[in-house]
C-alpha cells in the first residue's frame, strides 16, 4: 500500500488574489512536458542565480543586470504549482491576468515556495549533490 504524503500547499498573492501553490513531481513533471522538456532544476538554479530574494534580477560585477529568464517560463512554473495544488487555471488565462509590475513579487514567491518545499533530511539539511538538488531530478 503506498501512503500518500499530504504537502500542505503555500499560498501566493497573484493577480489580487490568494491562491495555493505546491512544488512537486506533479508541478515539476507538467513544467517540463509543456516547456518542450525544459529542466525544472535549471530553472530552479537560474531563480536562485538571477533574481535576488525580492524577485529584482541581480547585476553582474560593472552594474549591469544579468540576463533573466523569459516572463513565459516564470508564469508557466506559477501555473502548474498552482495546478498542482488543485488551481484550475489556463495559462492563457493566467498570462492575461497578470502585469508586468508583479513579476518580482511573483518570482520572490515562487523561490520561497520552492525553498520551502524541497526535500530536507532530518536534520533539516538539503539533500544536495554536487551543489544540486537531489530532490528535483529526474
Amino acid at each position: 500500500i503506498f501512503v500518500k504524503r499530504e504537502m500542505e500547499p503555500m499560498m501566493l498573492e497573484v493577480a489580487g488574489n490568494s491562491y495555493p501553490a505546491i512544488f512537486n513531481y506533479r508541478a515539476i513533471t507538467t513544467f517540463e512536458d509543456e516547456n518542450e522538456g525544459a529542466s525544472m532544476e535549471v530553472f530552479v538554479a537560474l531563480l536562485d542565480s538571477v533574481y535576488d530574494d525580492h524577485g529584482n534580477v541581480r547585476k553582474d560585477e560593472l552594474g549591469n543586470p544579468v540576463p533573466s529568464l523569459p516572463t513565459r517560463l516564470i508564469l508557466s512554473a506559477l501555473k502548474c504549482m498552482m495546478n498542482a495544488a488543485g488551481v484550475g487555471v489556463e495559462e492563457e488565462e493566467l498570462f492575461s491576468s497578470v502585469c508586468f509590475g508583479e513579476l518580482p513579487v511573483i518570482i520572490a514567491q515562487l523561490k520561497a515556495v520552492i525553498a520551502q518545499q524541497r526535500y530536507q533530511n532530518e536534520k533539516g539539511e538539503r539533500n544536495q549533490k554536487n551543489g544540486k538538488t537531489t530532490a528535483i531530478k529526474k
